[in-house]
């Protein structure tokens, strides 16, 4: 099991804050990465685009945002860089997993000293739940500058009329979650969710299901981390088949993973055609685990809302009739929890 520093949260991000960016995974495409920068820049906060980020090399797993090694020192560039006051990466895809391994020790203490906000999602799960396990540092599972921009356009043109709502999280949640104002989230979820019948409080560990299953074993496993602490753990994922969601959430049963899982909550589990398969995956985690409160509809992911999510922070939740709340405690530059 490994050994955790005290969680911290980090610093806020101050407003009209410098936000560094970087490739971790696949290179972003131009168009989206400067309608990001354009939609963060109209919230008044400054960009500075790493040169790692323009890089593309092709290789058997996609279009790489550099090799893995200089994928790994430019996130540690931005880690040191004094000016920088938070770190936001520029898209998913695939590739954390090839370089987080290559940060070592003095590394993760640099990352905790530096106490910068890191966000992300999709293929991002690596990284912040790695920080989480290995430098104490709480991260925000949120969405990427390419992301804030646009949905994947073919789920867009089949829903244009719903883009609004994206734009009103991407505009507003982002901003309070990563500048230390955001102390919960309030949602409403499908009838069909379990009532739950008292407060449930653990260590808030997740993201993309599929990178979660890809990190069991490894060194920064959270599921095997935060010593005793309970878990609850938040999954989403994109255009997985229903039999992948199966397969991936019966290994993490059969691998022991989820003994200290005290509830799950689902995000969206989207394919490219809209559908989601959030409700394959409850009735999987049903089967397997009868008596784990599970709840379904909340609004992280690859959907059309992505709320920042407190990834290491130890939360509460709770629900009435079908009224849920995630709460944690509000961020605190350098705050210790567990």
């Amino acid at each position: 099991m490994a050994v955790t520093p005290n969680l911290i949260w980090p610093k806020p991000l101050p407003a009209g804050g410098t936000i560094g960016v970087f490739a971790p995974s696949w290179a972003p495409e131009a168009d989206r990465l400067a309608a990001g920068v354009k939609r963060l820049s109209a919230l008044g906060y400054r960009l500075v685009l790493h040169p790692q980020t323009h890089l593309q090399i092709e290789t058997p797993a996609g279009v790489m945002g550099g090799e893995p090694a200089v994928r790994a020192a430019a996130f540690r560039d931005l880690v040191d860089d004094p000016a920088i006051d938070a770190i936001l990466g520029a898209r998913g895809g695939y590739g954390c997993g090839q370089w987080v391994g290559l940060l070592g020790t003095a590394d993760w203490a640099a990352v905790r000293d530096a106490a910068k906000p890191v966000a992300g999602f999709s293929d991002v799960t690596v990284l912040l739940n790695a920080q989480a396990v290995s430098a104490g540092l709480i991260g925000w599972h949120a969405p990427l500058l390419s992301t804030l921009a646009t949905l994947d356009p073919q789920l867009l043109a089949s829903q244009p009329d719903l883009s609004p709502r994206l734009d009103a999280a991407s505009d507003h949640a982002w901003p309070l979650a990563l500048s230390g104002q955001t102390p919960a989230l309030q949602w409403d979820a499908a009838p069909s969710d379990p009532l739950l019948s008292h407060e449930l409080q653990g260590r808030l560990v997740g993201g993309n299901l599929c990178l979660l299953q890809q990190m069991i074993a490894t060194p920064q496993d959270p599921l095997a981390s935060f010593g005793d602490d309970p878990l609850v753990l938040a999954l989403e994922d994109f255009d997985e088949d229903p039999y992948r969601l199966d397969r991936s959430l019966r290994h993490l049963h059969a691998s022991g993973r989820l003994q200290r899982v005290v509830a799950v909550i689902l995000g969206s589990m989207i394919d490219r055609q809209g559908h989601d398969w959030a409700s394959v995956a409850q009735r999987v985690l049903q089967q397997l685990l009868p008596d784990l409160p599970i709840v379904m509809g909340l609004p992280f992911g690859h959907g059309l809302t992505n709320h920042p999510l407190p990834i290491g922070a130890w939360v509460k939740l709770s629900g009435q009739g079908q009224s849920f709340r995630l709460q944690w405690e509000k961020p605190i530059e350098g705050k210790t929890k567990g």
